[in-house]
This record gives C-alpha cells, structure tokens and sequence, in this order.
C-alpha cells in the first residue's frame, strides 16, 4: 500500500491452522546465545546453515535464541524453549501477523472465503466511516481506464472489482484482500499539484499525465491483492510465555520486515503491469518521489523517526529497485537512512562510523555527516562506560536522515580526574565533535557536546561543559534540561543536579499522567499515546538501554534522590518509575537493585480470580451449588451460555467446564481481587497495576486468571475472566 500512514489495511484475524508435514527437515539460519540441539540421545552442535531432520530437539537458555526455515516458513524460537521439530507440522503457534496455510485445497478454499467476506465488511465499515465521492474533478474516468489497463496486462483471473474515493486529505491509497480498493481525495490533489509544477510538455493532455501516475500507484495496490499477501505464510513465534514485553516487541520488528518485504514485492509486480500496460517506467519513479517529497516534509515534524519502525519501505529504497538515471543516488540515501537509523538505537554502531566516513569523502565537511559521526563516536565511547561509572543518564540526541542535509545547493591542565571506559574512543568523539561544533552548534547537538566534556579528564573542559550547559538552558528543552542536570552531577556539583530534576521532572510525570487520563475520553490522544508506547517497546527491543527521552529526568531523579537526596522519597520514586514507566531496560535494573525496590509484575495478577465463588475452570455442578438455576440458557453445539440475572453475569461452558464468565450490569458484587463494575480505572490500576496489553476496546491483565476490562469515561464498564 502507498500511504504515509504506513498502515496496511489487508490484513485480518484468522484462526491458526493445523500445519501438515511436507518436508523431512529443517535448515538452521540463525543461533544466537546458549542453544543446546540433539537427536535420538546425540548432542548437534548448533551452528548456521545445519540441517536438522523433524526429530530433532532444540533447548534454549535464558539467553538462546534460534531461527530456522521449515516447509517454506521462518521460526524464531526465543528462550527458555524447548521444541521438537516435528510438533512444529502438528500444532499451531502465534503468528506475527495473521496467516493462511493452503496446504489442503478444500481447507484453502474455505479460508479465502472467509477472508473474502471479512474483507467485504472491513471494506464497508471503512468507506461508511470515511465517506464517499461519485467523482473529484473528473479523476473516476482515469481511475477506472488505469484499472482496466493493468487488470488486462497483469493477465490474471477476473474478479469483482470495487472502488470508492474517499473524503479524506491525506496521500493515501491502499488495498483490501476481497478486491476492494481505497484512493483518498489526498493523494488525487497530491499528483494534480505535481503535474502543475512540472508541467513543460504542453502536448499531452492532463488526462494522460494524470494516468501515469496514479497508475503507478494502483499497480502496486492490484499487486498485493494479487499475490495474496494476506495468505502469505510468515515467520512463527515460540516464546517464552512469562516474558511477554520481550516477545511482543520481537514479535512486532518482525512484522514490520514482512510487511516491508510485501511492500517491495508489491513494487516489482505492479511494475510489471505498469510496463505491460503500455506506461512509462519513469511514471513509477515520478510518484515514488512524490511520496518521498512527502517523506521528507513529515521528517521536519518528527526528526526523530525510525524507518526500521515503519510498515512501509523507505521510498529512496523503492526507488533504486527500478531503473532510472538516478538509481545509485537513491540507494546510497537509503544507505544513509539506515546508517542514521542505527546511530538513533545504538547498534551496529561500528558499521555506522565507517558509511559516515565514506560519505564525508564525498560531501566534504558536511556539517551534518559530522554531527552523526560525533554522536555515533559518543555512543561507541559509551558502550565501553558502565552505568555506575555514568551515573545519571544522558539524553544524546539524533535525527533521522532527511534529503536536506546533504542533498543542497550546497588545552587545559591535567588533574587527577579519569574518562571513564576506553580514553581511545572518548578522545575520537571529541575530536569529530569539535569540529562538527565549530559549524553547527545547533542547541541539540551542543547539549550533545556538553555531556561529552563533562567527562573529562581536563578540568577546563569540565568547566567548559557546564559553562556551555548554563548558557543552553536559557532555551529550555527536555534534553537540555536534564543534561544540565548529569553535567552538574559529574563536576560533583549533586545538589545543583538534584535541584534542577526535582524542578523538571515532577512536571514531567504530571503530564504523562494528564495523558493518561485524557487518553480515556479522546479518541486521537489515545491513538497517539499507544503509538508512543509502541515506539518505547520497539526501541528497547533494538537496545534494552533505551529509555524514552520523556521518562529520563524521572528515573534521574530517582536515582539521585536514592543516593544523596531524601532516601523515602527516592524509594517513592523509584516505584513509580519501575510501575508505571519501565521495568525492563538496563537502566531500570540498575535503579531497582540501588533502590532495593522490588516490583512485582503488574499484569501477572497473583491469585485466581472469582465472583461468588465461581472461576473459570469449574464444572456447572458447582456453578448451580453456588448460584443455582440460571435464568437462560442457550446452546450450540459444544457451547453452552447461561445468564444469571442476580449477578449480572452470562457464564460460558465447553463440554460442563466454564472457560468465560461476562460480567456487565451488576455493580452490588465485587471479584475476589476486589474489582467491580462501575469502579474508577485508577482504583482498578491500583489493585492489577497499569502494565495491560491493549486489545481492542479491551484492557488485558495475564495471570491465573485473565482479565478483559472494558472502560467508558473513566469507569469499567464490563469484566471478562477466562483462562
């Protein structure tokens, strides 16, 4: 799909399927970590590329992982597992993202009708919610000549085609799996903008030029009906089920490389449609820009962003699939996006310095080029430093590659004091960072420098760390703020330190908590907060050091209000922090074991919920000893429902054993954790913690008992216990 929205619109929940054995082995493609492989008693030793016949077993450690390639489908098995690959074509295991498996004809069949009428509704239910338009400015002609074009080029069989133009102003277009497909009045707009600007040969007709392009977009979406990428088996996950944060952000890294990977795809099919069909592959190229000029604008807003974390491929990386003049260019801006990327997370950082190198051969003093490599040197030094050795975190702050940064017009007296980690790489930081520093000192990257100096082992440059620090903080941001805060705290200045976290960071929790709470009641600001969140668990799965620049000053504060400030205070803090924030990265580790604060896990309630008596697992004889006769009673098939007025509950039994019990009209009845309708969702997050997993309208806590809580305004609206 070609949308900056980077949301694939084809995708929907289907049950996992029994896989059928075809082939006799398995081919190993990655190990990582302590993996123990045998078979028929005999240890293998584990290595890439083995193959390994469907008896053998695989044993992970606490810090194993293994990816194999069996029947054509990628497995990523995480640690504390312990697998024979035979059961893996007998049984059935979460999917990154739904999944089909035809391996039986009729079974196939029966699926992809399926998909086809849940394709229907999600199709209806979007152009309702949108709205529609018969026409927009005489576009409905080209819209149906292009799809004729490229449905007779592509050659395939014919199916019930279904459009609509929807009112919306974003540049977005996308494909469902039943055939139906989506243009927004946006991206209409967008290419009749192009074409005005770029409008030199007068002799083709607006109709013409305006086909070229939007057919290169409607190629790509014909594509991925096409190839069925709804049905396209993708990497399993089997993980371990206690450590569900680390298995879900896994779990969605992956999903975002296949849904790129359909991307790809998708171009290269459409392209060739777009060839048969007649166009002009510089047509392809043309809209790719578009979107990439698109791109680019969106950068300036989010300087930040992460293209390992988006849906779709980066348009410089589609661009350089096709050939044009300016192939190689696009794949080395590609290059540089990915480069600039790694630098963000910290990884592959070693890798990162040599492409910036590379590039500084060809753009020369590039003031940019220089500030990523100064950041990419600081964080290679710090890898070598221990937090102790740190003692607060530092923000060290890096955009993303943007066309613009390239694409133009274009000493002291030693003291006693040591640099923590390897000096070597310390002083080649400093050094790239003086020179960047002496051409852009824009306040991000001279914060950036100050936190460097503060560390070292010159006392004027110490001195000149703060002094620069101070002089930033007259334009306050988070970064700089909290910054000022680690310089001061590492020219044994604490109580400034001190002082200038307990000034910000309380602020700072007042208004994730005001997020928080608003996110209840507005629709958008809770779609932002959970793409937030999303982002958190993305990074951390890439580094388990990251913590979110927002959350910084907090765990700052309570570091230091645990070492030299009020110790109780400390000790609220760092519950807080670990509760509500993170529990995971390093960095909370490191505040949980000096603040002797023990967290339980928040979404893991301890005991088995019940109400009345009743909890899932039980048998109807002891639903009728506790609350007798319901007052209806429906079934079908194995299913059984029963409602019981009195206690506002319907209780579900499969085969006389209760596997769910509803509970949304009574509120005189408390579970046995004390949880009832109508009760407040800060009182509820009291007793289970805040750590659930978002499902739908549906708040998920895990335990002995699972948990399904519904909110409306603020208050709980429906309990649903099972197993």
């Amino acid at each position: 799909m070609i949308t900056l929205k980077l949301k694939l619109l084809c995708l929907f929940l289907l049950t996992p399927l029994t896989l059928f054995a075809q082939t006799t082995n398995a081919k190993l493609t990655k190990v990582n970590g302590t993996v123990d492989i045998s078979e028929a008693g005999k240890s293998i030793k584990p290595e890439t590329n083995t193959n390994l016949s469907l008896n053998a077993k695989i044993k992970t450690g606490a810090d194993g992982k293994v990816e194999l390639l069996l029947d054509q489908t990628e497995y990523l098995i995480l640690r504390n597992q312990e697998v024979v690959l035979k059961d893996l074509q007998l049984k059935s295991f979460i999917s990154v993202k739904p999944t089909a498996v035809p391996a039986v004809r009729g079974l196939y069949e029966e699926i992809l009708v399926q998909l086809e009428k849940e394709s229907a509704e999600a199709y209806k239910e979007y152009v309702k919610a949108k709205g529609t338009l018969e026409d927009h400015k005489g576009w409905k002609k080209v819209i149906d000549l292009s799809f004729a074009k490229l449905m007779t080029a592509a050659g395939k069989e014919s199916f019930n085609l279904q459009y609509a133009i929807i009112k919306d102003d974003s540049f977005n277009a996308g494909a469902f799996p039943g055939g139906q497909f989506i243009i927004h009045v946006g991206t209409l707009d967008s290419l009749d903008k192009k074409i005005e600007s770029t409008q030199k040969d007068k002799t083709e007709s607006l109709d013409s030029k305006r086909e070229s392009l939007l057919a290169a977009i409607l190629s790509h979406e014909l594509a991925h009906y096409y190839n069925k990428h709804a049905f396209q088996k993708i990497k399993k996950i089997i993980g371990d089920a206690e450590d569900k944060k680390a298995v879900t952000a896994e779990r969605e890294l992956i999903s975002i490389r296949f849904g790129q990977e359909m991307e790809l795809d998708a171009d290269m099919s459409g392209f060739l449609y777009y060839q048969k069909a007649g166009y002009d592959s510089n047509g392809m190229v043309t809209m790719l820009k578009i979107l990439n000029e698109l791109q680019q604008e969106g950068l300036k807003n989010s300087p930040e962003a992460i293209p390992y974390f988006t849906s779709h491929p980066s348009p410089h990386e589609r661009i350089s699939q096709f050939p044009s003049d300016e192939k190689e260019l696009h794949a080395w801006a590609f290059t540089m996006e990915k480069t600039f990327a790694d630098i963000q997370l910290g990884q592959n950082l070693k890798a990162a310095n040599e492409e910036i190198n590379s590039a500084l051969k060809k753009y020369k003093d590039n003031s940019e080029l220089l500030k990523a490599n100064a950041v990419c040197l600081h964080k290679i030094w710090l890898d070598t430093v221990s937090i102790e050795e740190m003692g607060l975190r530092s923000i060290i702050s890096m955009p993303a590659f943007r066309d613009e940064m390239v694409f133009t017009g274009e000493t002291g007296k030693k003291g006693d004091l040591q640099i923590p980690g390897d000096k070597d790489k310390y002083y080649a930081a400093k050094d790239v960072y003086l020179l960047a520093f002496a051409k852009s000192p824009d306040p991000s990257f001279a914060s950036n420098y100050s936190v460097l100096l503060t560390y070292s082992d010159e006392k004027d440059e110490r001195l000149k760390a703060k002094q620069l620090a101070e002089e930033l903080v007259k334009t306050p941001t988070i970064q700089i703020c909290n910054n000022l805060a680690v310089v001061y705290f590492q020219n044994s200045e604490e109580n400034k330190s001190l002082e200038v976290l307990r000034l910000i960071a309380p602020s700072l929790y007042e208004h994730t908590q005001k997020i928080e709470i608003g996110s209840i009641f507005d629709p958008n600001l809770k779609a932002q907060l959970l793409a937030f969140l999303k982002e958190i668990k993305l990074r951390q799965a890439a580094n388990d050091s990251y913590v979110s620049d927002l959350h910084t000053p907090i765990l700052n504060l309570a570091l230091l209000e645990t070492s030299i400030g009020d110790k109780k205070v400390g000790k609220e803090w760092s519950k807080e922090y670990l509760t509500a924030f993170d529990s995971d990265s390093k960095w909370a580790k490191h505040l949980a074991k000096n603040s002797e604060t023990k967290i339980e896990p928040a979404d893991t309630p301890t005991k088995s919920a019940s109400l009345e008596g009743v909890e899932v697992g039980s048998i109807e004889k002891q639903l009728n000893l506790k609350w007798g006769s319901p007052d209806f009673r429906f079934k079908k098939g194995n299913l059984e429902a029963l409602s019981f007025k009195k206690y506002g509950a319907t209780v579900y039994l499969t085969k006389d054993k209760i596997t769910q019990i509803k509970i949304a009209d009574a509120t005189s009845f408390k579970l046995s954790n004390k949880i009832k309708i109508g009760a407040k969702i800060v009182d509820v997050q009291k007793l289970l913690g805040k750590k659930a997993k978002r499902q739908g309208n549906y708040l998920i806590y895990s335990g002995k008992t699972k948990l399904a809580l519904r909110f409306l305004n603020g208050l709980l609206q429906e309990i649903v216990m099972f197993k």
